[in-house]
């Protein structure tokens, strides 16, 4: 076993049998897989204990996430609020996906499937926030398998709004 996801999975919690199911390793750099996030989130919160969903946002909430992504008005955008919704807490995990052409020119491109990866990446990021989780996922991989597709937003839990 890769002694990096070895140590990886043991920093998020997972046993030494689950890394290689948990964690990627893609060209030097570590990701959680959607089925480490499901299963932190199951482990965090138990099984009928939280909601995920992906919404559309407010028109102001696109403007601003447009505006602080640079983008003009006829640049292509889709954008999804990703919610983790727990129970017991008062407020959701929130946080946001994006999909341009610019940050879907790798494995996934910007004319296949922009509003299934917008969401993917918000309601991961949202999972992310809810269970303390340090690395990304594997969805924030860009052409090239470098870098985060975020380009430059700052992801937290306050609604820009």
């Amino acid at each position: 076993m890769d002694p990096k996801i070895k140590a990886a999975a043991e920093a998020e919690g997972f046993s030494a049998e689950q890394a290689e199911e948990f964690v990627a390793n893609i060209q030097g750099s570590l990701y959680i897989t959607g089925a480490g996030l499901q299963y932190k989130m199951l482990q965090t919160y138990k099984a009928g204990c939280f909601a995920i969903q992906g919404k559309i946002p407010a028109p102001e909430e696109y403007r601003l996430v447009r505006q602080m992504m640079g983008l003009g008005d006829s640049d292509p955008l889709v954008l999804v609020r990703g919610e983790v919704h727990i129970q017991g807490f008062s407020e959701p995990f929130v946080d946001y996906g994006t999909a341009t052409p610019k940050n879907l020119s790798g494995f996934v491109k910007f004319s296949e499937y922009p509003l299934e990866m917008a969401t993917r990446r918000a309601t991961n990021r949202a999972m992310r926030l809810a269970t303390a989780t340090g690395m990304c996922s594997v969805d924030e991989i860009e052409a090239g398998g470098e870098g985060s597709s975020s380009e430059g937003m700052d992801h937290g839990t306050r609604s820009p709004s």
